[in-house]
């Protein structure tokens, strides 16, 4: 039987019955393009993914490097908190990722998780993605709040005595996007300002905060948000009436 790769698009031939042709054996030439094929294919916007690319903005990271014998796709996180460590690892794995989480000991003796999964498809398209382009992404309300709250999860810090929400970040245009959605889907008013100047820091990088300091407000954020990182929420936040 003549065939032609799904991937390459190569013409080749191959003898296999009308059963296994049925469920979808014989459309690759080889395994090389059966991995080439499922590392390029881009999962459907959802939570998990919108909870992704809202930690990778954050403390996430991608590794998206052509060495001369390998190259490296690979989308992870390094934090010291287990229970975000083990929500990003879920969601990797919802995504059909294999997901890898190890522990490490800095030079503090103090224990940190790195969660990793390589796949060249979704790397690339996540190291491609501006601000512009995940704005016009967070088209529901689900899909805007699973963004905030990795992104929340990543970069934000809750003030208990004060009942404050506060998010930090050197880039301004985030933050200005989270402001965004928060304000568009949630009807939350936030404040972004200028934290710690850089000529205080010797050269460092400006960092910007948004702030929620409606108390109103900040109940309301946590209550729909919410975090996986329990000092970052209040416990049995959704038995508090607004």
């Amino acid at each position: 039987m003549i065939r032609q790769c799904k991937n390459c698009g190569r013409i080749f031939s191959i003898n296999i019955s009308k059963k296994r042709l049925a469920r979808g054996w014989g459309a690759f030439c080889s395994k090389v393009c059966v991995r080439q094929w499922k590392d390029n294919q881009i999962p459907d916007m959802n939570d998990d993914l919108a909870y992704m690319i809202g930690v990778i903005l954050g403390d996430g990271y991608t590794i998206n490097k052509r060495y001369p014998y390998l190259n490296v796709y690979r989308i992870g996180l390094t934090t010291k908190d287990k229970e975000f460590a083990l929500a990003f690892k879920t969601a990797q794995q919802n995504l059909g990722l294999k997901s890898r989480l190890n522990q490490l000991k800095n030079g503090r003796n103090k224990q940190l998780y790195v969660v990793d999964a390589n796949n060249r498809g979704l790397t690339k398209w996540i190291c491609n993605l501006d601000e512009c382009k995940i704005e016009n992404l967070m088209v529901e309300k689900a899909l805007a709040v699973a963004f905030i709250k990795g992104f929340y999860d990543s970069e934000g810090d809750f003030a208990r005595l004060r009942l404050q929400i506060r998010i930090s970040n050197t880039n301004l245009s985030k933050l200005k996007l989270v402001n965004k959605l928060l304000e568009r889907f949630l009807n939350i008013k936030g404040h972004v300002i200028l934290q710690k100047p850089s000529k205080m820091h010797y050269g460092k990088k400006d960092v910007y905060r948004l702030g929620i300091y409606k108390q109103a407000d900040t109940l309301k954020f946590l209550q729909t948000v919410g975090s996986n990182i329990p000092r970052k929420t209040i416990p049995n936040i959704d038995q508090i009436c607004l």
